[in-house]
């Protein structure tokens, strides 16, 4: 890791620095990608998931390029409350079609305490903006989901793509 990085990480986990603090200087650090795939796989091989969600927040400060392969991973075997929605949400921006498989494999998980889907919903948006033909098939399937917002959005999804 980026000695910065590490120093600013050890930090705040040890609360000598507040998350504004971190957050703050992290900004003055460049592209720190790496450290932070690198410090959230510290924290999923220990365990900490308030500590993977606190870190996953802050991946719209780097290169989301990188991030593909980590979030799929996320998406697909450590799946948390505290950070799905953030990584559906940076899905729609990325526009990775790494990323589709795992998308439609997490359209069935229910983050707890949302009512209106909005996870669900910004994995179809992802979805819609990727635009590949497998992209296609999983609006598809998401148009069949239980949920009727969920369904409505994909809905939507198709008929944007029939447009284009």
């Amino acid at each position: 890791m980026n000695s910065q990085f590490q120093t600013l990480y050890f930090r705040v986990r040890r609360n000598e620095i507040s998350w504004r603090d971190f957050i703050e200087s992290l900004k003055k650090l460049g592209d720190f990608s790496e450290d932070l795939i690198k410090a959230i796989h510290e924290q999923i091989a220990i365990g900490d998931k308030a500590a993977i969600s606190g870190l996953v927040h802050l991946a719209h400060l780097t290169n989301l390029d990188k991030f593909a392969p980590l979030f799929c991973e996320l998406l697909d075997n450590y799946r948390y409350d505290g950070y799905m929605e953030e990584v559906a949400e940076l899905a729609m921006y990325m526009k990775d079609e790494r990323m589709v498989p795992s998308l439609i494999r997490a359209l069935d998980f229910t983050v707890g305490g949302d009512d209106d889907n909005h996870f669900n919903r910004k994995l179809v948006q992802a979805l819609g903006r990727i635009g590949t033909p497998e992209a296609i098939e999983g609006l598809k399937l998401a148009a069949q989901h239980g949920h009727e917002l969920v369904r409505e959005e994909a809905e939507e999804q198709l008929r944007r793509r029939s447009l284009a």
